[in-house]
């Protein structure tokens, strides 16, 4: 049996409480979402650096097995790449979107393309500077792009 004097939640005061808990478990999840998003930016940005530093190394390796820093020329932009135990250099003069360099991240799956150019001018006994670029889709939906610079 009911008494009339109890009080109990009135509609407005649940819904209001509904309101505020949606709102918050809302906020919660916005903020999760945006910090997932930057963690796997930083996760693309940060493989996109080590292919870049990955094809400093194999230049140094090519120079090193050649003794030619100015082999790569102003012809455009080209990719370094290791196949059967030497490095090999891939031409590519349109990068970004060139085909040669396409590097698939196994992890993450997203798909880097890398460029190098030689810039300025140089023989083979002076110093010489390098242009490395990746570019990527990020997770985001825009193409980023990472520069690399390296004298020898």
């Amino acid at each position: 049996m009911r008494l009339l004097n109890q009080k109990g939640d009135t509609i407005v005061e649940v819904l209001i409480a509904i309101s505020v808990l949606a709102f918050a478990i809302g906020t919660g999840y916005a903020t999760v979402n945006r910090s997932n998003q930057s963690i796997l930016a930083n996760k693309e940005r940060y493989q996109a650096q080590l292919i870049a530093s990955q094809q400093v190394e194999y230049l140094r390796q090519y120079i090193d097995l050649t003794g030619l820093k100015n082999d790569i020329g102003n012809t455009g932009f080209k990719c370094y790449r290791e196949e059967s135990g030497s490095v090999v250099i891939k031409d590519s003069n349109s990068p970004p979107n060139n085909d040669l360099c396409n590097i698939t991240d196994v992890i993450y799956g997203a798909n880097y393309k890398v460029a190098t150019k030689y810039i300025g001018s140089c023989d083979n006994s002076s110093f010489c500077n390098y242009y490395v670029l990746v570019t990527w889709d990020s997770v985001n939906g825009n193409q980023e792009q990472l520069s690399l610079w390296y004298g020898r």
